[in-house]
Order: C-alpha cells, then structure tokens, then sequence
C-alpha cells in the first residue's frame, strides 16, 4: 500500500511539472521573459510569488538542461538545472531553481497519502535545501552543524537587496577534483533567498580560478536579479 501511495504522489509531482512546449515572450513585472529558457509554468510560478526578474547585462541567457549525469555529487545537489546564466569568457556559469512555496494543503495531503512522517516544511524549503547540500558534500557533519558553514545577510541587507525575509551565502566544498564541474570549475557556490509565504529560489554559480578576478561583479550580478515585490 505504502508503495502505491509513493507512486501516486510520483505522478502528481511530475503532472505539476508539466512544461508547456509553445515560445512565447512572457513579461513578468516590466522584464520579458523567453519561454526557450523558462517555461511557461516557470514564468507563472514567478508571477504568483511576486518576483522580480531582472537578466543581467554581464551574464548571458543559455538554454539548455544539464543533469550533472557524470557527477553524482553535482547531480544529487541540483539533480536537472537549467535557466542558465554565463558569463562572456564562459568562466562563470549560474543556474537558477525555483520553487512554489509548500502549503498547508501541500502537508495534509502528504499526511495523508504517507502518514507517520514528519512535513514541517512550510517556509523551511530553504533550511531543508542547505543541510541537504551540505550533506551530500559535508556528509553527516555538514547538516548536524549546518549552520557554521552558511552565511546569513543581516535583515537589512536581506530587505534592502531581495526584499526578502532570509537570504544566505554558502560555499559548497567539492567532495573531490574528480567532481569539479566539467574538469574545470572547480569553485561553487550558492544563495538561497525566502520571502514567507511566497516560495524560494536558489542559485548555484561555478567558476574556475581565472574567474576570481571578477567575483565580486559577478556575485553582485547574481544578487541583482530577483526581487519579492511587496
């Protein structure tokens, strides 16, 4: 029974993430939008948070999904990635997650469908994404002790860049060089950004070592292109 009852929560999750084929130019709060590199779905779901997107002039839009399937450390952090954003040396390479916030409704349905389980997730999605990234990389010791690792913006700079509840910083330490991204990016890092309410997003950038020079543009970049609308 338990079985069946994964099953059916498999295929509501996946019938929810359904992308709708069609190219359309979206404009979501004044920016457009190429559904080539965000879907429809994604470009509602950004509408419904109330997020501003604003591209970048240094980084590039890259269409595309990469499913990290030679790298199991990278595959298991960002499973599928795509909405990505390069820079014009190819030195730096960002991808953008989004996610709806989790409901009541969502947790007393999965309550239901798999009972005995704790679902204390509502607004936790960003906690929950850090100690799993830092478990894969940090193994147990990482998610005991997430919180050494993270670095949380002050709420002023949280208001002030994102206008969003929590923003936080972590590197990612990879588990070894045979996982750098593609040989060569061997530095990763990500923000996690959660308005209450109104979802998360997370970004995750790679970069080699030639990369360092410009960090700070490109960090500044990353932190200027969404934004909770009040």
């Amino acid at each position: 029974m338990r079985i069946f009852q994964l099953v059916v929560v498999i295929i509501i999750l996946c019938l929810s993430n359904i992308v709708l084929a069609q190219h359309y130019n979206i404009v979501v709060i004044g920016q457009v939008i190429d559904t080539n590199w965000m879907s429809q779905r994604e470009v509602g779901i950004l509408k419904s948070m109330k997020l501003t997107y604003k591209k970048p002039a240094i980084l590039d839009e890259v269409k595309g999904m990469e499913c990290f399937e030679d790298n199991p450390q990278l595959n298991e952090i960002l499973s599928c990635a795509k909405h990505q954003l390069h820079s014009k040396d190819g030195q730096f390479i960002a991808f953008i997650q989004i996610d709806n916030p989790i409901t009541e409704a969502d947790t007393l349905l999965w309550k239901k469908l798999m009972p005995g389980r704790s679902y204390d997730f509502i607004d936790k999605q960003h906690i929950a994404q850090m100690k799993k990234d830092l478990r894969v990389s940090l193994l147990k010791e990482g998610s005991l002790n997430w919180r050494q690792y993270v670095t949380y913006y002050s709420s002023n700079d949280a208001k002030s860049k994102f206008n969003a509840d929590t923003a936080t910083f972590l590197p990612i330490t990879f588990i070894s060089p045979k996982f750098y991204y593609k040989g060569k990016y061997n530095n990763l890092e990500a923000l996690y950004l959660q308005k209450k309410g109104r979802g998360i997003v997370n970004f995750y950038w790679f970069y080699t070592d030639e990369a360092k020079k410009d960090l700070p543009l490109y960090r500044k970049a990353i932190e200027g292109i969404f934004r909770y609308e009040n």
